[in-house]
């Protein structure tokens, strides 16, 4: 797994990248894919599935757990595993929790991006997440 670093994330973000998208290129060795093709998949879960729920760092953690794991069984146990660790962690796996805001509302969502959180903050959440999903699939 190959560990963004906070420039490359602030600068994914600036162009108008999400969380998801961005956990997604860190597995795409794994994956074997190029990290511009897991653009798309990615796209509509930043900002909570732009709703506030669940952090696109998590779904796309999970997106790479459903695409490397072939057995149900063992993608659920990772799942868990991820979620349980994440929310050890930051104590939610949901967006609104974690930023503040609420991305459901437009002006909470433009407030969360004039703050400079997703600059500051989501990076963070996103290292973190990729770390997690290496441990997790302990490659």
């Amino acid at each position: 797994m190959r560990k963004p670093t906070a420039e490359e994330l602030t600068q994914r973000f600036l162009r108008g990248g999400n969380c998801a998208q961005a956990v997604l290129a860190s597995a795409a060795d794994e994956l074997d894919y190029e990290p511009g093709e897991l653009d798309g998949m990615g796209r509509c879960f930043g900002g909570g599935m732009l709703r506030g729920e669940t952090c696109g760092a998590v779904t796309g953690a999970l997106m790479a757990i459903g695409l490397l794991c072939e057995d149900d069984a063992e993608a659920a146990r990772l799942t868990r595993e991820f979620q349980a660790r994440f929310t050890e962690k930051y104590g939610s796996t949901m967006c609104r929790d974690l930023l503040g805001y609420d991305f459901a509302d437009p002006a909470q969502a433009e407030q969360a991006r004039a703050s400079g959180k997703l600059l500051d903050f989501c990076p963070q959440v996103v290292m973190d997440a990729a770390d997690l999903l290496a441990e997790v699939l302990d490659r």
